[in-house]
């Protein structure tokens, strides 16, 4: 894939998921930026061949969440990565208030419910101190969507760090 077909879809793929952003191009066909303000996003489009990472002290995005993709990656994997950071920093949220027929979209016919769901018991794994929370949510694995919703509306928003 060339890297302005990339730069193309990941902006596709920021727009479905209803986010402002900016564009920065600090390095010509080596780096592209889109920044979401709101959530403390960036999201680096890098032509891998050529890209140097900036030295951590000149790093202008380090209390930032940063997800990388280059022409190898899957992007159907960097959009769940992007959601995940996107969660922790209260998109759902955010999402289902402004947007309740998207986050439904997204819960429901995208299944997020399911990978939300797995994605929290694989970060929680079994440690002790996590397991109500691992209880729940696979109590909740069992269930459908729609019934989640119903019951708790707020369900989805979460994604530990």
């Amino acid at each position: 894939m060339r890297f302005d077909e990339l730069c193309d879809d990941t902006r596709v793929m920021l727009q479905t998921l209803r986010l402002d952003f900016k564009e920065h191009y600090p390095t010509s066909k080596v780096e592209y930026q889109f920044i979401v303000d709101q959530f403390g996003l960036v999201v680096h489009v890098i032509d891998e061949r050529f890209y140097q990472p900036p030295e951590p002290t000149l790093n202008p995005y380090e209390y930032w969440r940063e997800v990388h993709i280059d022409r190898q990656s899957d992007l159907n994997e960097k959009r769940e990565e992007v959601v995940w950071e996107l969660m922790k920093s209260g998109y759902m949220t955010w999402l289902r208030s402004e947007n309740s027929r998207a986050f439904k979209n997204l819960i429901i016919n995208y299944d997020y419910s399911r990978k939300i769901i797995n994605q929290r018991l694989k970060i929680w794994g079994d440690k002790p101190k996590y397991r109500y929370w691992v209880q729940i949510n696979t109590e909740a694995s069992y269930a459908s969507a729609s019934y989640i919703l119903s019951v708790d509306p707020s369900f989805f928003d979460y994604m530990p760090e």
